[in-house]
Formats: structure tokens, sequence, C-alpha cells
């Protein structure tokens, strides 16, 4: 699972153009890698393609009929659900919570915002029991272990540091 500072997927579900395009701009210039669905129709076929980390829906969106599908579907995956919308009320923010969603913000809202509740869903999910463990990634000789937070080079483990990769010391 990707850290909570960047290289997360999120699926953002917006109808609105000018609302989609800044916050998946402004979503991307914090480190999230962001694709943009139109439709719930959409973001469902989108989901099956990235496997987001996160899911950012629009509560007002054309297909509304189909919206009971998406949490359902998210919560089986256990993908989380930040929904955006228009709809303030408590009785509307109560029922998207009820319908799975980890979180509820209210249009208008700033980018840096969403970007916050970006990472403190991920950081409350990451640590979620029974959340599926990423699985290894291995590319050549090198092996990366997210579960672990641990990288292997043929076999020995690779010291890592903001400054830098430390080959483990020669024999």
């Amino acid at each position: 699972m990707p850290t909570c500072s960047g290289n997360a997927s999120s699926s953002l579900v917006e109808d609105e153009p000018s609302i989609a395009e800044p916050l998946a701009e402004a979503i991307a210039r914090e480190g999230f890698e962001t694709k943009v669905a139109g439709t719930v129709a959409e973001s469902l076929a989108l989901a099956a393609q990235i496997e987001p980390d996160l899911v950012l829906l629009d509560v007002m969106l054309p297909d509304v009929v189909r919206l009971r599908r998406l949490p359902r579907a998210a919560a089986a995956s256990q993908v989380p659900i930040i929904m955006l919308t228009a709809r303030g009320e408590e009785a509307d923010r109560v029922v998207g919570l009820e319908l799975g969603a980890d979180d509820y913000v209210v249009k208008p809202f700033s980018a840096r915002e969403v970007v916050a509740r970006i990472r403190a869903v991920l950081r409350r999910t990451e640590a979620s029991p029974g959340r599926d463990e990423a699985k290894p990634i291995e590319i050549g000789e090198l092996r990366l272990d997210p579960a672990k937070r641990q990288a292997t080079k043929d076999g020995e483990v690779l010291e890592l540091s903001r400054e830098g990769v430390r080959a483990p010391p020669a024999c």
C-alpha cells in the first residue's frame, strides 16, 4: 500500500470539469496519481483497471441511481471513499456515511482540505485490520515489499534512507 505522503492512486468521480480538472491537478501536485471519471459507470470500469487506493465521489452525478453500487463494491475491496457534494445538510451527510463513505466534504471546498482529508483517510485505512497487504513487486533482481517496507537486491536487504540507497557492505 502506498504511503500517505504520495504515490497513492485515486479515482475522482466528478462530472463538472470546472471542479474535476483543477482538483485533479492539485492532488497530482501533492504526489497522488489521479484518474477522473465523469459518471459512476465510468468510475466502476476505471476502478477495475487501476485499483485505486481511494475514491473521491461526487454524490450529485447524472447516474446517481447507481450510487449504491459503488460503496458496496468499494466496501468489498476496502477502498476508502470520500464523498464530494453540494448537499451539506446533516441528513445528507449521515446518509452518505451510512452508504459507506469514509469522509464527506461539502462544496465549496479547497484543494488543500481535500488533500488533507485524503491523507487522513489513507492513514486510517492503511492501519485497518483486514486491509489487503500490498504484494511485493519484483523487477529483475530487485524486490520491493511494501508490507515489510523493505527492498532487496539479489536477496540482500538494502538500507533505504532519504539520502538514497546504501548497498549492503561487501564481505
